[in-house]
């Protein structure tokens, strides 16, 4: 993902991993309006509202999650963070557990006010 000639070159290397960070905000910006509007157009079709409101209680722990896999698309790239990379999977493992709960949680949520 990296291209040849900004291996090595701290100053490239983290000006890409910002490109790729910024460019999964903008991605999870643009896919989160559209997969909603389709999740909510397949959804409308049906007499009960348990499916509108999983797909309501869904969109934000998978926005967070297409963010949080930029951030580590970013940091992976990196060669001069290589020494933490131990660091950044435990990070990540321990942000989606955590990401994993929250959608748990708000389908528990969803399923209650039903």
């Amino acid at each position: 993902m990296m291209p040849d000639f900004a291996r090595g070159h701290v100053g490239w290397e983290f000006f890409f991993s910002g490109m790729i960070f910024v460019l999964s905000i903008v991605v999870a910006l643009i896919v989160h309006p559209v997969l909603t509007s389709i999740a909510k157009r397949v959804t409308s079709n049906t007499k009960g509202t348990l499916d509108d409101r999983m797909v309501e209680a869904l969109t934000v722990p998978l926005q967070v999650f297409a963010l949080t896999q930029g951030v580590l698309l970013g940091l992976t790239n990196t060669t001069d963070l290589s020494q933490y990379q131990g660091t950044i999977n435990a990070a990540w493992v321990i942000s989606l557990v955590l990401n994993i709960a929250f959608a748990v949680n708000r389908v528990i949520g969803a399923f209650i006010t039903w």
